[in-house]
């Protein structure tokens, strides 16, 4: 089986907007996908991300960078195991996100 990433671009005004019954009912749909992922073999790891980031370089550190204004946010990331990249594209479509109209980025961990 390969690895891959998963991340969710979300956006973060509709995020900050949610009531905590929705933010709970959200949160009770990647529960469930996880427990189907997790009893498929499928998940590895998973975790929430905060809005708030920075942009670090040699030079500087931002903390109001571009991607902050942005409209769209990586709120967090899976990392699951496929059999192959046809696989982990049906399993990154079965995503709450996916399935309510939004994207997800499906990148590959390289393996040396």
């Amino acid at each position: 089986m390969k690895t891959y990433l998963i991340l969710l671009r979300e956006d973060i005004q509709a995020m900050n907007s949610m009531t905590e019954e929705e933010a709970m009912a959200e949160i009770g749909m990647y529960q469930k996908w996880v427990d189907e992922l997790t009893q498929n073999g499928n998940h590895v790891s998973s975790e929430p991300l905060t809005t708030e980031g920075y942009m670090v370089s040699e030079q500087q550190v931002v903390s109001d960078g571009p991607f902050i204004e942005a409209k769209d946010a990586i709120g967090g990331y899976f990392i699951i195991k496929a059999n192959d990249d046809q696989h982990a594209i049906e399993i990154a479509k079965s995503c709450p996100l996916v399935m309510k109209g939004g994207e997800v980025e499906l990148r590959a961990i390289m393996e040396y």
